[in-house]
């Protein structure tokens, strides 16, 4: 006998199919030639689920706001994620389902290289560079001998960097024992914490294989996931569980991470009927943003190359990761006798992958003017960010006394704000204002 959830999706797909006949079609979406790799009433099926949020509920990634995961939190971008928990007055949580890594052990994972800490991007900002303490996450996923659990990125929330990381793991086991050391979250598909599938492991009752393992988790609080649904931040689906658990097997076996699970994302919208929403953002800015923090986050560590002595040639920079040939280059700089004083323009780096594109944006391709420089700091300006706002100034013709009102455009300088400065640093080339004594020489 069917379960509720197939229940509904028979008579979705009675609506529809009575609307059609009707010439009235209920999706939003202009009308499309039925999928035949997914038909509704067949063995797999999927329907907007509206606003309607409940265990078991699929939430996917929205693409109706401009830049919304693009410059934050881009692991978000066209996410699918499984509502696990769901107390409209409490708490939403559920886990990322299209975000695996390629690694079944935390030290060969990008960046963590030691004990004391590695990047992710997982802060309050959404980008990478903080730090987070590698031991504890490491310890709580250290496998016995022979046995290898593949991570898969679950949700900022208790995620890699935390002291406490929260990882759990989804199964479709049917044993009683299983049963008993699980919770549901929709036919055939249960989780349970991964120290409790570690003991299932060594009891003979599973196999780490058997297994997807998450860390981290996605959290709402009350009222906070229905205004972001307002928002079309996210599309609420259902679909049965052998979609989810056959696009699951698919990535953990032969899904290339750096696709970042936009196959399946793309699928779920198809079989909601928003396949042409889909199709207009693909190959968008934000995908390429995502697939950008998945390289810096979620594969393996690429060896380092040996910095080579001396002065090394153009192709032997080419050949060196972009961190290793910004250190060669500074390197060669010092040995030639390069000098930062006030006065100085650096540039950005402009080969290679770029430093900032998911961290500190506003220094790609930059030109920073070198203002002070001492043994404690050096502090500079941004000259080419230009903003849309401006500062308004009245001028007063000292013959006629008359006032105007005159708007500077306002430029981003940088983050920081110098304590012993005015909130605003002007610029001027004026030698009648440089003989009256107003500001100081910069070069």
């Amino acid at each position: 006998m069917p379960d509720w959830r197939t229940f509904r999706a028979q008579l979705v797909a009675g609506e529809k199919g009575a609307a059609a006949a009707n010439g009235s079609p209920l999706a939003d979406d202009p009308p499309s030639p039925p999928d035949a790799s997914a038909p509704l009433l067949g063995s797999s099926w999927a329907y907007d689920n509206g606003r309607v949020i409940e265990r078991g509920a699929v939430i996917l990634g929205g693409v109706e706001q401009a830049f919304w995961f693009g410059l934050r939190q881009q692991y978000f971008h066209k996410t699918i994620m499984l509502v696990l928990e769901h107390d409209e007055r409490r708490f939403t949580k559920g886990i990322i389902l299209n975000r695996p890594t390629s690694v079944a052990d935390l030290d060969t994972l990008a960046g963590a290289t030691d004990d004391r800490g590695t990047q992710m991007g997982l802060g309050s900002g959404g980008g990478t560079g903080i730090k987070w303490p590698a031991g504890p996450i490491r310890e709580k996923m250290r496998a016995a001998e022979g046995e290898e659990w593949k991570i898969w990125f679950g949700g900022d929330v208790q995620s890699f960097g935390s002291s406490d990381p929260s990882v759990m793991c989804l199964h479709s086991l049917t044993s009683e024992a299983v049963k008993k050391a699980s919770k549901p979250v929709m036919k055939d598909i249960m989780w349970t914490n991964f120290d409790t599938a570690r003991i299932l492991v060594e009891a003979g009752e599973a196999h780490p294989s058997d297994f997807w393992t998450f860390c981290g988790y996605a959290g709402w609080g009350p009222g906070q996931l229905m205004g972001e649904l307002e928002r079309k931040s996210w599309y609420m689906a259902a679909t049965d569980s052998g979609t989810l658990l056959k696009e699951m097997a698919r990535m953990g076996r032969d899904a290339d991470p750096r696709d970042a699970g936009l196959d399946t994302w793309n699928l779920l919208m198809g079989m909601i009927g928003r396949e042409v929403v889909a199709a207009s953002s693909r190959g968008s800015f934000e995908d390429l943003m995502l697939k950008e923090w998945v390289r810096a986050n979620l594969l393996p560590v690429r060896p380092r190359k040996e910095i080579p002595a001396g002065f090394a040639s153009t192709q032997e920079l080419a050949a060196l990761s972009a961190p290793d040939a910004v250190a060669q280059r500074a390197q060669q700089a010092s040995a030639a006798g390069g000098v930062v004083a006030p006065g100085t323009l650096i540039r950005a780096a402009g080969r290679g992958r770029s430093p900032f594109l998911l961290d500190n944006q506003y220094f790609h391709k930059s030109i920073v003017l070198v203002l002070t420089d001492d043994a404690d700091k050096t502090v500079g300006v941004i000259l080419n960010r230009p903003t849309a706002k401006g500062v308004e100034c009245v001028l007063q013709n000292k013959e006629t006394r008359a006032r105007t009102t005159s708007k500077i455009p306002l430029r981003f300088g940088g983050e920081y704000a110098i304590r012993t400065a005015p909130d605003l640093l002007w610029f001027h080339s004026r030698s009648d204002a440089e003989t009256a004594g107003v500001g100081r020489d910069v070069a």
